[in-house]
């Protein structure tokens, strides 16, 4: 069985970071610098389609 994840997709232009948090979430700083120069790259869907065995 597999299940659709939506994320939402940032970068940092500061340290170039890209980072992605779930749909809905709104990131105001960048977790690798603390910058708070960030942009919204848009949304994707992840199709889950394995698990590790401790999930």
């Amino acid at each position: 069985m597999s299940d659709t994840v939506k994320l939402s997709e940032y970068k940092c232009f500061d340290c170039d970071q890209v980072f992605l948090l779930p749909a809905g979430s709104t990131a105001t700083v960048c977790p690798r610098c603390a910058s708070d120069r960030i942009q919204h790259g848009g949304e994707m869907q992840v199709t889950v389609v394995s698990q590790g065995k401790d999930a």
